[in-house]
This record gives C-alpha cells, structure tokens and sequence, in this order.
C-alpha cells in the first residue's frame, strides 16, 4: 500500500473527478466544488519591481454533458500593489471594473483544462453600462477618458473580453490544458499560447513539453513541468504544477518567464503563484452533499 501512495504508474491519464476525496470533501456538495486561491505576479525589469496580489476563488458549478465543457465561476478579492492599496486613478478604475463588472464570471472549460469562453458575456454587459455611466461622471482627465475608451474596446464582444483575458498570467496559467484525454501515455508536446511581456502586444506562441512526474512530490501531490521557449523573441517559459493525486485538482502553480535581448541578457522577468488557500474553503458552510465525477 505505502508503495503505491509513493510510486504512480508512468502515464497515467489526470482525469479530474470529485469523488472518493478523502484530504478535501468539505465543498463537495450539490453538483459544486469551490477552491480559494492565493495569486502573486512579479513583474521585474532593470529599473523596477511591482507585485500585483489577490484571491480567487474557483467554482466547478456543472458539467454540460452534451457540449462537453464545465462552467466554471470566478471571483476575485480586493488587488493590492506592492503589498498596499493602489492610489492610481487607472488602477483604482481598473479595480472597479475588475470587481463591479468582470467578476463574478462564468466561463465554459474543455476537458483538457483549456478557456473556451464566456458564458455569462451579456449580465457582464449589463453591469458594464451602468459602471461606465457613473465612472466617467465620477473620474475625468485625459487619461482616464483614454482608460475609458479602451475598457469599451474589451468589451466590445465575449472574443475580445477573452481575448483580453488570456492575457493576465493568472487566466494564462490556470486554464492551461494541462488535464490529458483518457488513454493519454508518456510526455506531451505542446504549442501554447501565453501573454506577451507588454500589455500592448499579442499573446505569444512557445514550443515545449509537459512532463508528469513518475513519483509523489510530497504526500498525494503529482508534479506536471512545462518548459517552452519562443526563439524569435528571445523568450522562455516555466511551469510548474502540483495537483492532488486523488483529485487532479490544482494544488499550486508557480511560473516564471524571461524574456532575453539578442545579447541573451535577461531584461524582463514575469514570475505568478498561485497557492490553495484551504484555510479558506474550510469557511465554505457544509451543505447536503452529491457526488458527481469530473471530466468524465
């Protein structure tokens, strides 16, 4: 027994499911599955640092067996810059919009894990009318009218507000498929897309591989590494996922990417984790539960 709690056999398939958890049953109830997460971004360049810090929280809600894909909802928690309140009028706007108009959001998930789209895009909109109404009458100026102008353009339609979306390195990171089909064996190629260094810029395309550990990393937790480089900028990526081996859930996602001048001198560093808070969910009140299986 103890040798198979520390040995997995090489391949095996991460097909998430919510049943037959024994270190994490508490939220498991009524067809949903909440996880609350602690998110950390570091942008560091030559000349500066900033950390950007929140918490989300992560509701498996149900599973569209027709269409195949999950709904998932996201909330997220006041953001704070460089451990303080932000005192920016562009980011306190954005912060509002973040928590008074994009979240709560519900989103369609593959079974690979992978961001399919938005499902509640017109509550969004509606929410959005009437944000943009008060905000330009509350916060004037040529930047925040800039500002302004280009909230209206993310929310032009569900592709470019999720378009805009896999650009932050949390949604990045998270909706990464990184979940195999049943019958999935050995290590992975992967073509993925993740944001560019510059918020102005197209996501960027890295090539690399997904390995699954063959061992444990540390009591019922396998580890996923997903190294990938983009050659014509310079560029390179990696992730590290640590999933419970009973669930497949993610446990703790630490990644970071460089991007290197053509002296291969290293000018910007983005590194996130994202960390399970389960001191959190422990705060989720227990209700009747209803055992259900996931990504099958």
């Amino acid at each position: 027994m103890k040798e198979q709690r520390n040995t997995l056999s090489y391949g095996v398939p991460l097909e998430v499911n919510f049943e037959n958890v024994p270190d994490y049953d508490l939220d498991d109830y009524s067809g949903e599955r909440t996880r609350s997460y602690g998110v950390v971004t570091r942008f560091t360049t030559q000349k500066y640092t900033q950390e950007i810090q929140y918490e989300v929280t992560v509701s498996y809600l149900k599973k569209d067996y027709v269409k195949n894909y999950w709904t998932v909802q996201l909330q997220k928690s006041k953001v704070y810059i460089n451990q303080a309140n932000t005192d920016r009028v562009i980011d306190k706007i954005n912060e509002e919009f973040m928590l008074q108009v994009l979240y709560p959001v519900e989103l369609a998930i593959s079974n690979t894990g992978r961001l399919l789209g938005v499902l509640n895009f017109e509550g969004i909109t509606q929410r959005f009318q009437k944000f943009i109404t008060l905000k330009r009458k509350e916060y004037t100026g040529i930047y925040a009218t800039r500002f302004f102008t280009l909230l209206e353009q993310k929310m032009n339609s569900a592709h470019t507000l999720q378009s805009s979306m896999e650009k932050d390195w949390f949604w990045a990171t998270f909706f990464t498929p990184v979940y195999f089909p049943k019958g999935y064996f050995g290590n992975k190629k992967t073509d993925n897309l993740f944001p560019a260094f510059n918020s102005f810029e197209n996501c960027m395309l890295y090539n690399g591989q997904i390995n699954v550990s063959k061992t444990y990393v540390r009591e019922n937790t396998i580890l996923i590494n997903h190294k990938a480089t983009n050659e014509n900028k310079n560029a390179d990526i990696s992730i590290e996922y640590e999933l419970n081996a009973t669930s497949f859930l993610i446990n703790e996602i630490r990644s970071k990417a460089q991007l290197k001048n053509i002296e291969h001198e290293v000018i910007k560093t983005i590194e996130t984790t994202i960390i399970h808070l389960r001191e959190k969910d422990r705060n989720v009140p227990k209700k009747k539960k209803k055992r259900i299986s996931f990504w099958s």
